[in-house]
């Protein structure tokens, strides 16, 4: 037989050397810090290196021979169910159960088991151990810390979002007793802009995520917000195409004011004179950049104005938040006016 032949042709020399790899392996899976077994069918335990002796407060060599059924429940824990589990679905599972040591207390053990087969049956269960008592205490500490900054975080929104709708509530007193038309729109200018970021902060008290908002949901509830407050005096309609975008509330403010200032400009401007026309606002991210756009079909920028030089506080906002963001601003103002501002996402 050719096997045959293989077998003999095997020289000593081969096997000191198969027996010296074999002792090697050996001193390896004995020096590793995780606790490593070899338990049979018969779910008797035939290998147990130092580390597991150590986790579980005996010496290693007393371990082997012994049936799971020798040790006591309590030391053991939810480690049988485990066990049985994988024994049964002949598949690799993690486990991370809690078990009671004499002297020590409660400890939480996790590791991996590998059923070993062989000829199509279940030859044993090679395991792994270590313990992580004090890293999921320490993970639970952090958890409890987080929960309790975003319940701050959350307050702190809360407040700040009631304190600007207070604001928001007495300049439109104020207003209401101004006889003078410019100081009110000045003042109603003032009050879309707080109302703006008073949305920010709507959106993120209803967000799970406290860093990001539903930017596309907010343009969306700014835009009715302003279509509604401009009342059948409005010079248009806006309509929009918004795509769904989670962004930063860093950013997310800025750019809100910007979209109110030139939300604001067309419904006041675009249609002046004429009849009520439609206002577009788009949200879309085109190769890795987030660009918004406003676009109206009214009556453009008067004869000689630049809005690159405009000293006007409304241009001078736009350029001084989107400074802020690292966004660029383009303005065009013939045939309407065309607003577009893009950022990388």
């Amino acid at each position: 037989m050719v096997e045959d032949r293989l077998r003999s042709s095997v020289s000593a020399g081969d096997a000191e050397e198969a027996h010296v790899d074999e002792g090697f392996w050996r001193r390896v899976v004995e020096a590793v810090q995780d606790g490593i077994w070899f338990i049979d069918e018969d779910d008797v335990i035939r290998f147990a290196n130092p580390a597991l002796g150590a986790l579980v407060g005996q010496p290693h060599h007393r371990l082997t021979g012994k049936r799971l059924s020798d040790f006591p429940e309590a030391l053991l824990g939810e480690f049988l169910a485990h066990y049985r589990a994988a024994k049964q679905n002949r598949l690799p599972a993690r486990y991370e159960v809690r078990i009671d040591l004499p002297g020590r207390g409660p400890r939480i053990h996790e590791g991996w088991l590998l059923p070993y087969d062989a000829d199509g049956r279940f030859r044993g269960m090679i395991g792994t151990s270590r313990d992580v008592t004090e890293r999921v205490a320490l993970e639970a500490q952090l958890r409890a810390e987080a929960e309790y900054r975003a319940t701050l975080l959350r307050e702190l929104e809360h407040r700040v979002k009631n304190s600007l709708n207070v604001i928001s509530s007495i300049l439109n007193i104020e207003r209401d007793n101004l006889a003078d038309e410019r100081s009110r729109l000045i003042f109603e200018d003032a009050i879309a802009r707080i109302r703006s970021i008073a949305g920010v902060y709507e959106n993120l008290a209803s967000s799970d995520d406290q860093s990001c908002v539903a930017f596309d949901l907010y343009l969306r509830d700014l835009a009715d917000s302003l279509a509604a407050s401009s009342g059948s005096s409005g010079g248009g309609w806006i309509r929009t195409e918004l795509a769904p975008l989670r962004l930063d509330s860093r950013r997310a403010i800025p750019l809100g004011l910007v979209v109110n200032e030139l939300l604001t400009n067309a419904l006041k401007y675009a249609h002046r004179g004429r009849e009520p026309g439609e206002i577009l606002m788009s949200l879309a991210v085109v190769e890795g950049r987030i660009v918004i756009c406003v676009e109206d079909n009214g009556v453009g920028f008067p004869e000689g104005f630049d809005p690159a030089t405009h000293r006007g506080l409304g241009m001078t906002l736009l350029r001084t938040l989107c400074a802020q963001v690292n966004a660029q601003l383009f303005i065009e103002g013939k045939n309407g006016v065309h607003a577009r501002v893009e950022l990388k996402l």
